[in-house]
């Protein structure tokens, strides 16, 4: 299972996720951030 972690959320969660959740990724990364 995948996660894409909304722009709320500290990017530097994906690290700690990708144990659980590998290819996790940040809206950041992705370049999905919104204004």
């Amino acid at each position: 299972m995948k996660l894409l972690l909304d722009q709320n959320l500290s990017s530097r969660l994906v690290a700690e996720c990708s144990r659980s959740f590998p290819d996790s990724q940040h809206v950041r990364t992705l370049g999905m951030e919104r204004d």
